[in-house]
């Protein structure tokens, strides 16, 4: 199910024919969101985020894109979907016209599609996680790579390489080798009392990661802490895990020769989960 411009489709194939043919040029910017019982989670922080790219992006953004605005679009678009117990919302902006140096900037349209999923986030099922890293190529240190799209190939490239190889997961280094997070997720490492995660970047950092480590942060009985995380560290660890919107947090069993316990993160999300 998808929303073009706040008007409702079934499928591509029903959308008018000037709207097919923006989408063929590609998105400029894109953004996923979670939603549970018919809201998204962590609204505002995911909605600020979104305009935080756009801006950087120089997008022109539509005066209807507003979150009053937005609520009732979405609220009907899950209406109109199949029932399932969360979805995942992926948002689309498209060029109206394509750029000219008379006119570099363009106001955009905006697709919003709605996938099914079969579990919620306190009900997600906890499958094991082989990870390995992809070191085919490197995403550069710049601000400019710090935004989504910029770093969504490289994902993409990983998750191609762990699905050849036989691992669950893939994690991303960048120029100077450190890890950024996995193609689906952000990364956290437990040891001795202490939980670590990579420095935020725009591929695997999302509202859920947000708002977690927001809360990590206020908790007392560990320390932690975002760093530049080097692949060294990763073999110390007592305990690693993946958190992304889609499978929530997955705890990794094996890295290389190295097995993982899985107590104190899943504990820790859980306890999360129940303060939503």
């Amino acid at each position: 199910m998808l929303s073009f411009n706040g008007s409702y489709y079934s499928s591509l194939n029903t959308l008018p024919s000037p709207a097919l043919q923006v989408l063929l040029e590609g998105p400029v910017a894109k953004a996923l969101w979670r939603i549970e019982n018919g809201q998204v989670l962590f609204f505002e922080t995911a909605y600020f985020e979104l305009m935080a790219q756009l801006r950087q992006l120089r997008v022109e953004v539509p005066m209807t894109f507003t979150m009053e605005q937005l609520t009732p679009v979405i609220e009907t678009l899950v209406e109109k979907a199949p029932t399932a117990p969360a979805y995942l919302l992926q948002y689309n902006f498209y060029r109206q016209e394509a750029i000219s140096p008379a006119k570099p900037m363009q106001e955009v349209d905006y697709t919003m599609t709605l996938t099914p999923l079969a579990h919620p986030l306190a009900a997600q099922p906890v499958q094991e996680q082989h990870i390995e890293l992809y070191k085919d190529y490197f995403v550069g240190k710049d601000n400019s790579s710090s935004l989504l799209n910029a770093q969504e190939r490289f994902a993409a490239w990983a998750n191609i390489f762990a699905y050849e190889n036989g691992y669950t997961d893939c994690l991303l280094l960048n120029t100077k080798k450190e890890i950024l997070g996995s193609a689906k997720g952000n990364l956290y490492a437990f040891t001795e009392g202490r939980i670590q995660t990579p420095m935020p970047t725009k591929t695997v950092t999302h509202s859920l990661t947000s708002s977690f480590n927001e809360w990590l942060q206020k908790q007392s009985e560990f320390e932690f802490d975002t760093v530049a995380f080097s692949p060294f560290e990763l073999q110390k660890a007592e305990e690693l895990a993946l958190l992304s919107l889609e499978t929530g947090l997955q705890p990794v069993t094996l890295y290389r020769k190295t097995n993982y316990k899985a107590r104190v993160l899943p504990s820790l999300f859980k306890a999360f989960l129940a303060t939503l």
